[in-house]
């Protein structure tokens, strides 16, 4: 990410009076800043959740409890199907909704809000139910929730400083699916496999969050100048 094109964009809303604080913020197709304002916010619309790519963003809100269902009724009896195919339903979803929304021309700014909030939720969610479960360490889950800690306590401050969210980067997508794939290896008791991809994700986990963390670095550095 060139810093240089982050300062410009800091400088761009602050021209315009858009920039930090509450005074909100200007939209743009920065690779790594999404910089809201009035404007984006009046198209932030619940209308929206009728995109294809957003409904299936809801769908795996829709299916996580049964999902979680699925899981304690799995330590109970054994079966293991049910959350299996649940898990795997999510997964796909969470592939293609992006994939999707590019086909269809639906990207929303709806969209690259609650995709990465439900993705984080999902997480979190299967993460104490695996814990709880037995199937999990808490040294795992610490990364899980200390990570997502941080991520959310620099979304706010970037919103009160800059007037602009952090836009998902390509690890932070990647680190879901991944988690994802543990999540089903676990369940499918490939112990091995499981461990390997457990790794990958928690390898993936810091990545992201020392990448948010840097981009946050800068703006705070630029918003100086």
């Amino acid at each position: 990410m060139d810093s240089n094109n982050i300062n410009s964009e800091i400088k761009e809303a602050s021209m315009t009076g858009d920039a930090g604080g509450s005074t909100g913020c200007l939209i743009t197709d920065n690779e790594d800043v999404l910089l809201l304002n009035q404007n984006s916010v009046d198209k932030l619309k619940l209308s929206d959740i009728k995109t294809v790519p957003n409904l299936l963003t809801l769908s795996r809100i829709i299916l996580l409890p049964f999902l979680i269902l699925s899981l304690i009724e799995y330590n109970n009896t054994g079966i293991v199907l049910l959350p299996v195919v649940i898990g795997s339903v999510m997964l796909f979803t969470d592939i293609i909704d992006g994939w999707i929304a590019g086909i269809l021309e639906q990207r929303t700014t709806l969209g690259s809000i609650i995709d990465p909030v439900s993705d984080k939720i999902i997480i979190i969610v299967l993460g104490f139910t695996l814990f709880f479960l037995g199937y999990m360490s808490i040294h795992v889950l610490w990364v899980l929730l200390l990570r997502d800690f941080f991520l959310i306590i620099f979304g706010f401050r970037s919103i009160k400083r800059f007037g602009c969210i952090l836009k998902t980067n390509i690890i932070a997508r990647i680190t879901p699916l991944t988690w994802g794939l543990f999540y089903i290896l676990v369940v499918l008791k490939q112990d091995m496999l499981s461990r390997l991809i457990c790794v990958a994700a928690i390898l993936l986990t810091l990545v992201s969050g020392v990448i948010y963390w840097n981009h946050y670095v800068i703006l705070s550095r630029k918003a100086k100048l």
